[in-house]
């Protein structure tokens, strides 16, 4: 059994795999940029979390609480979360909030996103991260173990 940590995006969602205990496995993403739908871009992103749920048999994921900003741009992102939603409606799902991150992982939840990922990145230079949408993921990870250190 495995923890799966999402960094949902239409564009690019970002995934990354620890066990129960911690143990980084894997992070990688979900890339659906391009000329796609936005029903092809659902359709890819659910077959992948498919694979994903049916390959690393998860008993948790997480996923980054939603925001509102732009509404366009929350609307797409919440229509990931259904479909996340519904693939693992039978996965404890557990829903962290950006801020709470940066403050569980560097104790400033008030840090910009690109000092957060500068930070992961030097305290974990050997990973490597094809992009933010991964360095995001593997955060939210990190967050969830800090704070069950902190309880």
């Amino acid at each position: 059994m495995t923890i799966i940590s999402f960094d949902l995006s239409m564009v690019c969602t970002g995934y990354s795999i620890f066990s129960n205990d911690g143990k980084f496995i894997k992070t990688g993403h979900i890339d659906t940029k391009g000329k796609l739908s936005t029903p092809l871009r659902l359709q890819t992103i659910a077959k992948e979390m498919k694979k994903l749920k049916k390959e690393y048999k998860p008993n948790l994921i997480l996923i980054e609480k939603g925001f509102y900003r732009f509404a366009g741009s929350t609307e797409q992102i919440f229509r990931v979360h259904g479909i996340t939603n519904l693939i693992f409606y039978n996965v404890e799902q557990i829903e962290l909030h950006a801020t709470s991150v940066r403050k569980l992982i560097t104790s400033k939840g008030n840090i910009k996103k690109e000092e957060m990922e500068l930070w992961i990145r030097n305290a974990y230079p050997n990973i490597e991260f094809e992009n933010n949408d991964e360095i995001d993921s593997y955060a939210l990870g990190i967050a969830y173990f800090k704070g069950l250190e902190n309880e």
